[in-house]
C-alpha cells in the first residue's frame, strides 16, 4: 500500500478526533435535540425558525457517522406506500391547483419525509433526551400559563417577550375564567403522558405528581374542548388496555380522579366560578347547533362527503380547495377535519396507508403495554396515551400539518423501533 495515502488517512482520522474532542458532537447533538423538543412544548406555534434550525443541526450531526439502526419492514412498507400515494396527489393537486399544491406537499411530504427516515439514527440515549426535554418542557409550560393567570387577575408585572405572549387570550366573563393559547394544544400529548407516568410510577413521584397537577390544572383552565376530550379518550382507551393485565392502575387512576375533583372543588370555592359554566363548555362539544366551532365542521363534513362521493379513491390532488367552501384567503386549502381532509386531497387510498401505520404502531404498542415485563409497559404506555390522543385530536383540528407536532407523533415510532432493536439483541423480541 501506498505510504503517502497511510499517512493522509492516519492524518483525517487525527483531525476528526481532533474536531470532535473539541465540540465534543454528540453531546451537542443531544443539546440541539432537548432544546428543540422543549421549545416544541413551550413554543409549539412561534419560534419556528429558530427551532427548525435546532433541529437541522441535530439531523447533521445525527447523520454524520451514518451508524443506522435497523427498522422493521412493515414500518418502510407504510411508509413508501403513503409517500407514493402523496405523490400522486401532489401531480393531480399541481395540474388542477398549481401553487397550492406545493405548500401542502412542503408541509405533509417533506416533514413527513424528514421524520419518517430520521428513525434510522434515533438511539437509546436520544429518547432519554427527548423523556427528560418533554418534562421539563411541561414544568416551563406551566409555569408560563401559571404566568399568565396572574396577569389576568394583575398579580404580576412580568414581561416574557413577545415570542411567549403571541397568539393568547385571557377573559373572565360571569365567573368563568377562560385561557387561550395557540401553545396550549401540545397539553394534548403532554398531558395524558405525565399522567400515565405517575399511574405507573415511572421516573420520580414527587416531580411527576407535581408537573401533573399543573398541567392538569393548565388544561382544565384553558377550556380547550377539543385538547380536553382528545386527552380524556386517548387516556382511558390507554387506562382500558393497562387495566387487562395490570389491575394496580384502576386504583390509582380512582385515587388521581379523586385527588382531582378535591383540588377542583377547592378551586370553584376560592375562585367563585360557576361550575355550571365549565360543564356547559364542555358539553357544548356535542352541540352541532348552537356551537359556532362545531357548525362549521358540521357543515365541513357534510360538503365534503359530498365532494369524497365523486372521487373516492385518489381524491384531487393536495392543495385541493372549493370556491364555494373557503375557510383561509391565506391558504384555501386548509380545512379543520383533519382524516376528512386526508381524502378530499389523497383519496381513501391515503387515508388506508396511514391507517395500515398508525394500525402496526397501535398493536405493537399493546403487546408491548400488555406483557409479563413492567419495564416494556413503563416505556412505552406514557408515550402511547399521549400520541393516540394527537391522533384523535387530528380528527378535528389538523396539527399533523405543523411541524412540532408531528415530531412527537413520530417520536413514539422511534420509541418502538429502539425498544424493538433492545430486544432483538436480549432475543426477547420476535416480529
Amino acid at each position: 500500500m501506498n505510504p503517502s495515502i497511510d499517512s493522509t488517512s492516519e492524518s483525517i482520522k487525527v483531525n476528526y478526533n481532533s474536531v470532535q474532542s473539541i465540540f465534543n458532537l454528540r453531546k451537542l447533538g443531544y443539546i440541539f435535540l432537548g432544546l428543540f423538543c422543549i421549545l416544541s412544548i413551550l413554543a409549539s406555534d412561534t419560534l419556528s425558525l429558530f427551532r427548525m434550525l435546532l433541529f437541522s443541526g441535530f439531523f447533521l450531526i445525527s447523520c454524520f457517522k451514518l451508524k443506522a439502526l435497523k427498522v422493521p419492514s412493515l414500518y418502510w412498507i407504510f411508509i413508501l406506500l403513503i409517500l407514493f400515494f402523496n405523490i400522486i396527489a401532489f401531480i393531480r393537486g399541481y395540474l388542477a391547483f398549481g401553487k397550492y399544491s406545493f405548500i401542502e406537499a412542503k408541509l405533509i411530504i417533506g416533514y413527513f419525509i424528514v421524520f419518517s427516515f430520521l428513525i434510522v439514527f434515533i438511539k437509546k440515549e436520544h429518547i432519554h433526551t427527548i423523556e427528560k426535554s418533554i418534562f421539563i418542557g411541561a414544568i416551563a409550560l406551566s409555569i408560563y400559563f401559571i404566568y399568565m393567570f396572574l396577569g389576568l387577575l394583575n398579580l404580576n408585572n412580568l414581561y416574557f417577550g413577545d415570542f411567549l405572549n403571541q397568539g393568547y387570550d385571557l377573559t373572565m366573563q360571569g365567573g368563568k375564567i377562560k385561557l387561550y393559547a395557540n401553545h396550549i394544544t401540545i397539553l394534548t400529548f403532554v398531558f395524558p403522558y405525565i399522567l400515565i407516568k405517575t399511574i405507573l410510577g415511572y421516573g420520580s413521584k414527587r416531580q411527576n405528581i407535581i408537573v401533573l397537577i399543573l398541567t392538569g390544572l393548565c388544561t382544565y383552565i384553558s377550556l380547550r374542548r377539543g385538547v380536553i376530550l382528545s386527552a380524556a379518550l386517548g387516556l382511558v382507551i390507554t387506562v382500558l388496555i393497562l387495566a387487562v393485565r395490570r389491575k394496580k392502575v384502576i386504583r390509582r387512576v380512582l385515587i388521581i380522579i379523586i385527588t382531582f375533583i378535591v383540588l377542583l372543588s377547592g378551586y370553584f370555592k376560592i375562585s367563585e366560578a360557576d361550575f355550571n359554566r365549565y360543564k356547559a363548555e364542555i358539553l357544548s362539544s356535542f352541540d352541532y347547533k348552537k356551537n359556532p366551532s362545531n357548525l362549521i365542521r358540521y357543515h365541513q363534513l357534510h360538503f365534503f362527503i359530498k365532494k369524497i362521493s365523486v372521487k373516492p379513491f385518489f381524491g384531487y390532488g393536495l392543495g385541493a380547495h372549493d370556491p364555494k367552501y373557503i375557510r383561509s384567503k391565506d391558504n384555501p386549502a386548509h380545512y379543520e377535519l383533519g382524516y376528512i381532509k386526508m381524502i378530499y386531497a389523497g383519496g381513501l387510498v391515503t387515508f388506508f396507508a396511514n391507517f395500515l401505520l398508525f394500525g402496526w404502531a397501535f398493536f405493537i404498542a399493546i403487546r408491548f403495554i400488555n406483557n409479563d415485563r413492567a419495564d416494556l409497559t413503563k416505556k412505552i404506555a406514557p408515550a402511547f396515551a399521549g400520541w393516540l390522543s394527537l391522533v384523535i385530536y387530528h380528527a378535528s383540528n389538523p396539527i399533523f400539518s405543523q411541524f412540532s407536532y408531528l415530531f412527537f407523533y413520530f417520536y413514539f415510532f422511534y420509541l418502538l423501533n429502539t425498544t424493538i432493536s433492545e430486544l432483538k439483541a436480549e432475543k426477547y423480541y420476535q416480529a
